[in-house]
């Protein structure tokens, strides 16, 4: 068996490199948000916003 990365969205953040990521979201991190592709949606239906991932 051979396991694969498949990315089913994106993350678009205003932080766009590493080392200007903070170690943890209570530490001023800016919103992000998360863009699923389509033919996944029906794996996040009752995921809503703000619920904890």
């Amino acid at each position: 068996m051979n396991p694969t990365l498949q990315y089913i969205g994106i993350v678009n953040s205003a932080l766009k490199n590493i080392d200007d990521c903070p170690r943890q979201a209570d530490e001023n991190a800016p919103e992000a948000s998360i863009i699923i592709y389509p033919e996944f949606t029906g794996g996040i239906r009752d995921i809503k916003p703000g619920d904890e991932i």
